[in-house]
């Protein structure tokens, strides 16, 4: 497949975002005292809503031991709260507690209202042709996170 120097560029826009978003995640992380493992924790709580811990673990791809090391430290931390599973009684949900999660959104706050004023700018069409670019990066992006994974998966087994 041959590439544009238009397409490039917007590649390179597409990685200067993503590099941009990730030190984000690091300062809001320093900001409310949290590592960006925990921080990335408390997201996928906040967006996804309670989940068994090894449900946690597996988006956030640690080991066991690590993972009873991070809960028990945002618990201890009070920013999730476990409670008995309805269906079952082994195992318990995490939940991000409310206060963490208004803290997490309002140190997102600024940043969101400063991308949907630059949205505003554009026009209906090109607000619309920005929108599908970003859902058909997201799924690049998903894509190659599932075969890089397939590859990781298929080298552990030799």
């Amino acid at each position: 497949m041959d590439v544009t120097e238009h397409g490039l560029g917007i590649a390179t826009a597409v990685n200067q975002l993503v590099q941009t978003g990730l030190a984000t995640h690091r300062a809001i992380g320093e900001l409310l005292g949290m590592h960006p493992t925990d921080l990335a924790a408390i997201g996928h709580l906040a967006a996804e809503g309670p989940m068994t811990q090894e449900q946690l673990r597996q988006r956030l791809r640690l080991g066991k031991g690590s993972m009873t090391a991070l809960v028990t430290r945002l618990e201890r931390a009070g920013h999730i709260r476990r409670a008995p599973h309805p269906s079952d009684g082994r195992a318990s949900l995490l939940a991000a507690t409310d206060q963490v999660v208004q803290a997490r959104e309002a140190s997102r706050h600024r940043m969101t209202q400063a991308l949907a004023a630059a949205a505003d700018r554009r026009t209906p069409a090109e607000r619309e042709a920005i929108a599908a670019f970003l859902r058909d990066a997201a799924e690049i992006q998903r894509r190659m996170v599932s075969e890089l994974l397939e590859r990781t998966a298929r080298a552990a087994k030799g």
